[in-house]
């Protein structure tokens, strides 16, 4: 028996790091996306919008994000760093608790009683809010939400 552990341990520690490989330049490669889309969407404010969108869609394919799992801030945090135009990216659960984000200062914060949660929810469509004053940052930001679905049921928005 110790023999047989012996022999596949160089095994099974090649399996983790390869694991662990993978998640890095996974996370890398969706930074890296995220930046493109940022990019090729140029200064105008109609565009950062629509960017904006493309960037919750991409982030919405991330299994860390989509299922609120522990790395989901550190997620939300790398696929921020570059994005100017963003002050904070959230996971918020079914019930509009952020449950994880880039700022964790946000996290615990109720969103359901804002117009662009009850939009995005309705339109089951990427939506976005009037200018309002971030309370994170006390600076006017105008907030965007993508709702995430399963089967047609939102169980949550980025």
């Amino acid at each position: 028996m110790l023999t047989v552990t012996i022999a596949l341990a160089p095994i099974v520690l090649a399996s983790v790091i390869q694991g662990m490989e993978r998640g890095r330049l996974d996370t890398a490669d969706v930074h890296d996306r995220l930046l493109e889309t940022a990019h090729a969407a140029g200064n105008s404010e109609e565009n950062m919008l629509a960017a904006a969108g493309q960037i919750a869609r991409a982030l919405a394919n991330l299994a860390a994000v989509r299922d609120a799992t522990p790395d989901c801030g550190r997620a939300l945090a790398d696929a921020l760093k570059g994005l100017s135009f963003f002050t904070n990216i959230a996971r918020v659960d079914a019930n509009g608790r952020v449950i994880c984000a880039a700022n964790p200062l946000a996290v615990g914060r109720d969103v359901s009683h804002r117009a662009v949660w009850k939009q995005a929810l309705a339109s089951h469509d990427f939506a976005l809010s009037e200018r309002i004053v971030s309370p994170l940052t006390d600076k006017p930001v105008i907030s965007g939400m993508l709702p995430l679905l399963k089967n047609g049921k939102s169980f949550g928005v980025i």
